[in-house]
C-alpha cells in the first residue's frame, strides 16, 4: 500500500495504528519502506538479495526485480553526474 507498497499485515510491528491511517502519508510510507528494505538488506547480506526479499521474489534465480531496480539506480546516478557537470 502506498508509494513503497508496504503491506501492514506483513509488517505489523512497523505501524503505530495498524497502518490504517499512516500508510497513505507519503512521508511515513517512504520511511517505513526504507526501514523494511534496510532490514531485508541486512538479512539478505547484499542490496540485490535485500531487494529480492522486499519484492517477495527471494527464490527468483534471475533476480529480475533487483536487476531492474539496480539499472534504474544506475540511470539516476548518471543523470545526477551529468547534471553536476553542466552546473
Amino acid at each position: 500500500m502506498g508509494l513503497m507498497q508496504v503491506i501492514p499485515r506483513f509488517h505489523p510491528d512497523k505501524f503505530s495504528d495498524d497502518g490504517k491511517n499512516s500508510i497513505f502519508d507519503p512521508h511515513v510510507n517512504i520511511e517505513l519502506g526504507a526501514k523494511v528494505l534496510k532490514e531485508y538488506i541486512r538479512r539478505g547480506g547484499t542490496e540485490v538479495a535485500g531487494l529480492q526479499l522486499y519484492n517477495g521474489a527471494a527464490s527468483d534465480p534471475t533476480y529480475a526485480y533487483a536487476d531492474k531496480v539496480m539499472a534504474e539506480r544506475q540511470k539516476l546516478s548518471e543523470a545526477i553526474r551529468h547534471a553536476g557537470a553542466k552546473a
